[in-house]
C-alpha cells in the first residue's frame, strides 16, 4: 500500500504563504521512529516546544474477516496505532513543559464495527485506548489528549474503499 502524494506538502506550504501565512513543511513516514526523531530535532530547533500534535494520518481497507489477510491488519494496526504512538511519544518532551494538545483523529469505527470494515475499526479501537492512556499520563504535564471521532467523511479514498463515486455517496 502506497502513501499520498509527495507533493501536497509542497502546494499546502505555497497556499498558506499567498494568504500571508507562514509555514514549515516536513515530510515523515508516520510508522518509521527515525522520521519522527529527525521532525521532533526540527521542531525543537526551530521553534523550541510544541503546542500540538494532530496525528491525521490513515487509511482504510475494506475486507470480511474470513476474507482479511493477517498483513492487511497489521498494516492497519501499524498505521493507525503505531504511527499515533509514535509521533505521541516523540513529541511528549516538547510538550512536557509547556504543556500542549495532542489531537487524534479517529473514527467512529473505533467504537464498533461494521460488515466488511473488521480490519479498520480493529486499528482505530486500539488507537482510542492508546488516547485514553496518553491522556492519563499527560495529566501531570497539562498535556491534553484529545480522541475526535468523525463519522464517514467523503475524501478521494472513498471511491476505493467503498467503491461507490461521490454522487452516490452523497445520495446515501
Amino acid at each position: 500500500v502506497t502513501g499520498r502524494n509527495p507533493d501536497t506538502g509542497a502546494e499546502t506550504v505555497a497556499e498558506i504563504e499567498a494568504v500571508g501565512g507562514q509555514t514549515s513543511f516536513l515530510k515523515l513516514d508516520v510508522t518509521v521512529e527515525q522520521d519522527w526523531v529527525e521532525a521532533m530535532a526540527a521542531v525543537s530547533q526551530k521553534f523550541g516546544r510544541l503546542d500540538i500534535l494532530v496525528n491525521n494520518a490513515g487509511n482504510a481497507i475494506s475486507g470480511l474477516i474470513e476474507d482479511l489477510p493477517l498483513d492487511t491488519v497489521w498494516y492497519l494496526a501499524h498505521l493507525n496505532i503505531e504511527g499515533a504512538f509514535l509521533g505521541t511519544t516523540h513529541a511528549w518532551p516538547l510538550m512536557r513543559d509547556s504543556g500542549g494538545v495532542v489531537l487524534d483523529i479517529n473514527s467512529v469505527a473505533g467504537q464498533g464495527g461494521s460488515i466488511g470494515g473488521t480490519g479498520y475499526p480493529s486499528s482505530k479501537g486500539g488507537m482510542l485506548g492508546l488516547s485514553r492512556a496518553a491522556a492519563i499520563d499527560g495529566r501531570r504535564y497539562g498535556i491534553r489528549v484529545v480522541s475526535v471521532h468523525p463519522g464517514s467523511t467523503w475524501t478521494p479514498g472513498m471511491e476505493r474503499v467503498r467503491g461507490i463515486t461521490r454522487d452516490e455517496y452523497d445520495r446515501r
